[in-house]
């Protein structure tokens, strides 16, 4: 069950996007509220992997720091007169991969494990969305350090 929300949970946010692209009805609101969509999206999907006992506390905390982190450096840029940075797409492919790891953790300890291959392919994204979610944080702050009143 809690497979199936998660599996339509992402499944809604990616058709959403698409479509939104697709029929040109982008939006300034809608670019901010995104961002903020998927965080939200990972962050209680990462809780209640954790709640559950199926990821480690460290991997909870890297997300977490790294969300605290970016929320420091788009609050520095609006202070010094900057809008948020724009998405670069080192930052959705982590999204990406962390959204994918999501339902394939859930899937694996749906069957008790016995889909081993799910969870293990989970994991690997669980692991590598957390890098580049960090290196993608890296190249979000750079920028700010670069950034200048013209």
């Amino acid at each position: 069950m809690v497979f199936g929300i998660f599996v339509l949970g992402g499944i809604s946010d990616w058709l959403d996007g698409w479509l939104a692209r697709r029929l040109n009805q982008t939006s300034d609101l809608g670019r901010m509220l995104d961002p903020i969509a998927d965080r939200l999206y990972i962050l209680v999907s990462v809780v209640v992997l954790l709640v559950q006992g199926l990821i480690p506390t460290l991997i909870v905390a890297l997300i977490l720091l790294r969300d605290v982190f970016m929320a420091f450096v788009i609050s520095k840029r609006r202070r010094a007169g900057f809008a948020p940075p724009q998405v670069h797409y080192v930052g959705k492919a982590a999204t990406m991969l962390l959204l994918y790891s999501i339902p394939l953790v859930f899937l694996a300890s749906a069957f008790g494990g016995s889909l081993s291959f799910a969870m293990w392919l989970g994991n690997a994204f669980l692991m590598w969305g957390v890098v580049v979610y960090w290196y993608a944080a890296w190249l979000y702050f750079n920028e700010l350090r670069t950034l200048t009143h013209d």
